[in-house]
């Protein structure tokens, strides 16, 4: 198959805007690519050209350097702000350092020189819809990746119910049994038996929202904007019974406070924000218990510290597990890299966490040793009506 057919095979369903000011230069490209492209819209300059892609998102662009109101390694340069993944061709009679460093700056895909060699343009175009289709599938198989990562951590979260529930379980088992003594003794009247009824309807009704956050843990929550303290709140509330039993303790604190937690928002998933803050949380305890292993009473410690800025806020997560080995800690966002020999450990917690927080959310995660454990640092962006201008 050669180039062309290739190219119309692989830009069928592609859209691409051509940005030149040579309207006789600017005709004869888009009558090219008209013949491979699902929709080729044009632009006589950078300013213009950036003002229809604001309202389009095409998927390549191809323009010139030279021209009047922005030039093109400008209109890259926004364009590739909005969108770092689009594609991005020049168009230059010049091939000049000063401009060839630029492109790199601004990370152009592609660079034409002209005299325009059709040939040459075609495989060009095609490269960029390759790269395109590649970039597709690679975030379907992230996709994939984060749904069955999801899926394996119900293992988790049911464990840890089991240790939320057991405690509640007890005590509606106890008041039932307490109406039969009372019976028993003569002394069950109306006030105890409203009061047993009470309490345990009560205690129903916690495990029931349990069970609703459970259940909203697994159904993708699209992107929105959320509160990230509840988020927290609302899985550790699941947690702390198996936490507590392991004799691990986890405390907040609240630094440079601008405003109403409550009123703070980041947009994303909450519910793989929570997917996240489930695998550190998951790591600082197989940590803790492995350090408990050769010190008998060990008191485990995992301590949250909110960081709240004026666009952004930090998610600071330490634990006192005794960090990881530093020959393997830039190693740790690696897919199926473990630092645990255990058979259930597939080692994608923290590729998954990575992914999430700086692919999907924008944001930052880094980690590093520091005390007696790991310090574990996100940073994410408040959602644009938060954001202090």
């Amino acid at each position: 198959m050669n180039i062309l057919k290739k190219l119309q095979e692989k830009a069928k369903d592609l859209t691409i805007l051509c940005v030149e000011d040579e309207q006789d230069l600017r005709e004869s490209i888009v009558m090219f690519l008209k013949k491979f492209f699902k929709k080729v819209d044009s632009a006589e300059d950078g300013l213009q050209g950036l003002e229809k892609y604001k309202s389009n998102h095409y998927d390549i662009v191809l323009t010139d350097i030279q021209m009047p109101k922005m030039d093109g390694l400008e209109l890259l340069k926004e364009i590739k702000r909005i969108h770092p993944d689009r594609q991005g061709i020049i168009l230059s009679a010049f091939d000049h350092k000063e401009y060839l460093l630029k492109a790199i700056e601004v990370k152009v895909d592609h660079y034409i020189t002209k005299p325009i060699d059709i040939n040459l343009m075609a495989a060009t175009l095609l490269s960029s819809a390759e790269t395109l289709e590649l970039r597709a599938e690679l975030e379907q198989q992230r996709e994939i990746i984060i749904h069955q990562s999801r899926t394996s951590a119900m293992s988790d979260m049911l464990l840890y119910i089991s240790h939320h529930w057991r405690q509640p379980l007890n005590a509606v088992a106890v008041s039932i049994q307490s109406l039969s003594f009372a019976y028993e003794l003569g002394k069950l009247n109306k006030e105890y038996l409203d009061k047993q009824i009470a309490n345990s309807m009560e205690i129903i009704q916690n495990l029931s929202s349990s069970l609703d956050q459970f259940r909203s843990f697994f159904v993708a929550d699209s992107q929105k904007n959320f509160n990230p303290f509840t988020a927290i709140d609302e899985l550790v509330a699941l947690l702390i019974d198996a936490f507590k039993s392991d004799e691990i303790d986890i405390k907040y604190s609240m630094k440079n406070k601008n405003e109403d937690k409550n009123k703070i928002e980041i947009k994303g998933d909450v519910n793989e924000f929570k997917q996240v803050v489930l695998a550190i949380l998951s790591n600082s305890k197989d940590a803790i218990n492995s350090v408990r292993k050769e010190k008998k009473n060990y008191k485990g410690r995992i301590n949250f510290t909110f960081i709240d800025s004026d666009d952004s806020i930090e998610i600071v997560i330490e634990d006192n597990g005794g960090g990881i080995n530093p020959e393997i800690l830039n190693r740790v966002f690696d897919p199926f890299f473990t630092t645990y020999n255990i058979a259930n450990k597939k080692g994608l917690g923290l590729y998954i966490a990575n992914m999430i927080i700086c692919k999907k959310m924008g944001g930052e995660l880094k980690l590093k040793n520091e005390g007696k454990g790991l310090k574990v640092d996100i940073k994410l962006s408040k959602a644009a009506s938060q954001s202090k201008q």
